[in-house]
């Protein structure tokens, strides 16, 4: 073939790439090359965001958590309205939360303990102390918080509940790699390590009451959507759930256990390579906040990783980029 434009534009076609519209020298890789596995260049990045509970101009994230340089991450706040980015603390931090009470909420990654700053970075406290503790979440009051815990030897694996203070409450649940709790007697958890190959992805819904933990719903995904990235509650009924090949909103009040494909909406269709991770909810405006990535392939050959936030209305209509400088 002798004209070099023409054999471009089959090549594109046949791999499933396109230029993005607003930059004609960036390649949009296509999904079915999972990108995840050989990508090089990620940075920045920003990971668990979070809104402002008290102020719906102000969002938080934790910036550069998943950079191949490691191993430092900076909270940040971020003013919509004023485009002021504000640094307020730089550690080893992972589990980032902000409480109603006006504290953040954090693991430190190499004391595997858990911390509490204000939004000045002023008051750093220490609330955990013995053993190892992580990946804390506020309630929704943030008068007490919930998180992982493992005796100094590793031999028990347990879910704690400690008081805003650090007092414990509760030291005899059982575990699992992620909580999300804002309601005043209901939770939400899944595991990280299930398996996207499974024919199902199971996601529980548990309530808290008298200092236990008893299941009030399962979700069961029959359709294999992938791993459970990360989810929130929008409302009293409604989760949100950012999974490898989509969004979904599953409604907990459509039926009694056990819960199968019942209630839940597919909001967008995504991939390994396009999609959402964290995901918070906006209470003031009952807007979604998504973390969305996307990978591209540049003219160097170079594969990079792009990160930017976005924000919508539950039934992915009204989408719009919160434009975050340097990111």
């Amino acid at each position: 073939m002798k004209n070099p434009l023409l054999l471009g534009l089959l090549l594109c076609a046949l791999l499933g790439c396109k230029k993005d519209k607003d930059d004609d020298t960036v390649i949009t890789v296509s999904c079915p090359e999972d990108l995840m596995k050989v990508i090089r260049v990620q940075y920045p990045l920003l990971s668990n965001l979070t809104a402002n509970p008290n102020n719906p101009d102000q969002i938080a994230f934790l910036l550069d958590k998943y950079a191949p340089t490691c191993c430092k991450q900076e909270i940040v706040v971020y003013d919509i309205n004023t485009k002021i980015l504000n640094f307020i603390y730089e550690g080893s931090l992972v589990a980032f939360d902000w409480g109603k009470n006006g504290w953040m909420l954090f693991e430190d990654k190499d004391k595997q303990q858990v911390f509490k700053i204000l939004p000045t970075g002023d008051s750093l406290t220490q609330i955990t102390t013995y053993g190892y503790n992580n990946n804390p979440k506020w309630n929704w009051e943030a008068s007490a918080f919930i998180c992982n815990y493992s005796s100094p030897n590793y031999d028990s694996n347990k879910a704690r509940i400690y008081a805003a203070n650090g007092e414990l409450v509760e030291n005899d649940l059982f575990p699992v790699d992620y909580y999300t709790w804002h309601h005043d007697s209901l939770l939400v958890s899944f595991g990280k390590d299930i398996n996207s190959q499974s024919a199902t992805v199971k996601l529980s819904v548990m309530r808290y009451s008298e200092n236990r933990l008893i299941p009030f719903r399962y979700i069961i995904f029959l359709n294999n959507p992938g791993i459970i990235r990360s989810c929130e509650w929008f409302d009293e009924n409604n989760i949100v759930l950012t999974m490898d090949k989509g969004l979904y909103v599953i409604n907990i009040s459509s039926t009694n256990t056990p819960y199968i494909n019942f209630g839940t909406r597919f909001i967008e269709e995504t991939c390994i390579n396009t999609g959402y991770n964290g995901v918070a909810v906006d209470h003031f405006s009952n807007k979604l906040l998504l973390e969305r990535y996307w990978f591209e392939v540049e003219p160097s050959k170079q594969k990079r990783r792009h990160t930017q936030v976005v924000r919508m209305n539950i039934d992915g209509t009204g989408k719009e980029v919160i434009d975050i400088p340097d990111l």
